[in-house]
């Protein structure tokens, strides 16, 4: 009965190793055999899978009125992030003549939020 036990587990142990070579993994995983803390952990998996970016575009759409203020926030509205272009939705003329002149600012203070220059251009359309 022992022997069945014992058997099983070594079948399971090679299996696990036999998969390991195959995806070319050492024992360790790159953490040196240590116990990682959860925020360690979930970061590598996030910058190994390449998920920054879209977790720092979601940034930016989730605090957009934190990042440029709440009185241009009731009045412009980010629509998509493409390849560097923010769509920004704008109520009226008006604003998006003001928007115009501080773009720059707006740039700045989006990626200084999200820790990256993921936004270079400002693109702004009207309702």
């Amino acid at each position: 009965m022992r022997d069945d036990s014992d058997r099983r587990k070594r079948q399971a142990w090679d299996g696990w190793e036999r998969e390991r070579q195959k995806k070319h993994r050492s024992r360790d995983s790159g953490s040196g055999g240590k116990v990682l803390p959860l925020g360690e952990a979930i970061k590598g998996w996030v910058d190994q899978g390449n998920l920054g970016g879209r977790l720092r575009e979601a940034d930016l759409f989730t605090h957009w009125n934190e990042m440029v203020g709440e009185a241009v926030a009731e009045k412009a509205t980010p629509l998509r992030l493409e390849r560097g272009r923010l769509i920004v939705k704008v109520a009226d003329s008006a604003w998006r003549h003001q928007l115009l002149y501080m773009r720059a600012e707006l740039i700045a203070s989006i990626n200084n939020r999200v820790g990256s220059s993921m936004v270079k251009e400002i693109v702004l359309t009207g309702s």
